[in-house]
């Protein structure tokens, strides 16, 4: 069982990057709620309009500064495994059931 069930709350720093935006993507096809961290109101308007199919599932977040916000973040900047195809990501991910 994932540790939040589809329908719950998730948050993608760097949802504005290429994998980022799929990782948004695939938790959004999932059920899952999204807000996406972005640095500015102009790439979070970008974001709104890509996955504006998904309606209130998905909002931005404006943080200029995620390290003011939580003193110790891991975060991913870049997949670089060629066997990991954005295919093959997605289905990694929990289906809604």
């Amino acid at each position: 069982m994932p540790l939040v069930p589809p329908g719950g709350t998730v948050l993608v720093t760097g949802s504005a990057g290429f994998y980022g935006a799929w990782v948004v993507r695939a938790f959004l096809e999932a059920g899952y709620i999204v807000r996406g961290q972005v640095d500015s109101e102009s790439t979070g308007e970008h974001l709104r309009g890509l996955f504006n199919r998904f309606g209130s599932s998905f909002e931005t977040v404006v943080v200029e500064d995620p390290i003011q916000v939580c003193p110790l973040l891991l975060r991913i900047y870049s997949l670089r495994n060629p066997s990991y195809s954005s295919e093959r990501c997605l289905r990694l991910l929990p289906r809604k059931s």
